[in-house]
């Protein structure tokens, strides 16, 4: 008998109907641990998985059972409060909130909402290229490739032609078969930032992608281009999480052992993957944020402290300014809190002993300032 036999049992199943979506949640123990899928008309949205401590008896059997039905409310919990904020977020004029609220939807693979979002971004600030490259990202995920360049070449239009932006309308112009301008988007993204590997790499998947078509046998090297820059994306900081170093190196794997059967659908997948890739760090910390901002949920000192010393472990290596302007937020958030609980405890001080000076001092300063004070974080907060 496997060793987890006894919890095969423990299954949680709900249809859960809001907006205009029915999806299926399904929550079980599989393989030492609590895996929680979402789908929607038999199409995976997404799946979570929770950590199941092995030290536990296997006759636990409540303990278990308790665990994974935490696990299958939290996953409810979490979609009813996504929707809540689509509907307070609608009135906010403030770009940059769509535009998270909008990578958290595409991180659920909520597609129609995230598209929603990003539109919203880009129209009330024409020139958030960041948003113009998630719209596309999720055209992508549609396999809408044509609109997805479309979406690209809006941008190109009016703004400099980044490197990130010429690399991702190449990937647009190389799934929807147009060679030529992909060729063109790659070469003119390493002439701007000659060590950007993803670009090298996309280049390479091309160069083997048209030899494939001039060759009737498909008898093609792989180029040094592709072997080279694989390499590098191994040891890419922004692909340290997530699984990318497992997925980099299985495929090198096969290019070393001359495996080069059914490799081309493999590194076209990898490509996409790539392509459609968000950033798991961004994500959660966008969650919270919102959740702060405009979800039902109050952050009590210890959620806001767990989101701070998660953030502080995951960014240490990381150079990403996004990462430690998140970091702010949360101080600012702190600083908010703190502020109201010290207003709380004065005043309590007060109630206490009247006479006591110090404390109706520091009240009344508290007092005079504070209006002021919380309209000045609550504008930082929604810059």
């Amino acid at each position: 008998m496997e060793e987890f036999d006894l919890l095969k049992p423990f299954k949680f199943i709900n249809e859960f109907r809001i907006a205009d979506h029915q999806f299926q949640i399904k929550t079980e123990l599989r393989e030492k641990q609590i895996e929680a899928t979402v789908t929607e008309e038999g199409k995976l949205l997404y799946q979570k998985w929770y950590p199941v401590n092995s030290g536990f008896l296997a006759d636990e059997d409540e303990l278990w059972n308790e665990r994974a039905r935490e696990a299958h409310e939290q996953v409810i919990e979490e979609i009813e409060t996504l929707f809540t904020i689509k509907e307070r977020i609608k009135e906010v004029t403030q770009a940059v909130y769509h535009y998270r609220f909008g990578r958290v939807l595409f991180a659920f693979n909520l597609l129609d909402e995230a598209k929603e979002e990003f539109q919203f971004a880009i129209d009330l600030r024409a020139d958030f290229i960041k948003a113009y490259r998630k719209l596309a990202a999720c055209y992508l995920k549609e396999r809408n490739y044509r609109q997805a360049a479309d979406t690209l070449k809006k941008t190109l239009e009016t703004t400099e032609p980044f490197p990130d932006l010429l690399n991702d309308l190449g990937v647009a112009y190389t799934l929807s078969g147009e060679y030529r301008r992909a060729k063109d988007c790659f070469s003119q993204a390493l002439e701007k930032k000659p060590d950007f590997q993803e670009a090298n790499f996309n280049l390479g998947i091309l160069l083997l992608l048209s030899s494939y078509e001039a060759d009737s046998d498909h008898k093609v090297a792989l180029p040094v281009r592709v072997i080279r820059s694989l390499h590098s994306l191994k040891g890419a900081s922004y692909l340290r999480n997530s699984g990318w170093k497992e997925k980099i190196e299985t495929l090198l794997g096969k290019i070393e052992k001359k495996k080069y059967e059914g490799l081309l659908p493999e590194l076209l997948d990898l490509q996409f993957q790539l392509a459609t890739r968000e950033d798991p760090i961004a994500v959660k910390f966008d969650f919270f944020f919102l959740k702060f901002m405009y979800g039902k949920m109050k952050m009590d000192v210890e959620s806001i402290r767990f989101y701070e010393n998660w953030l502080s472990e995951n960014i240490q290596n990381f150079k990403y300014a996004d990462y430690w302007n998140d970091m702010g937020v949360i101080h600012l958030i702190q600083c908010r809190n703190y502020f109201l609980n010290a207003l709380e405890e004065i005043e309590k001080a007060h109630q206490l002993n009247p006479n006591f000076e110090e404390a109706a001092e520091n009240l009344e300063k508290i007092k005079r300032i504070k209006n002021g004070f919380l309209i000045l974080l609550r504008a930082l907060l929604k810059k």
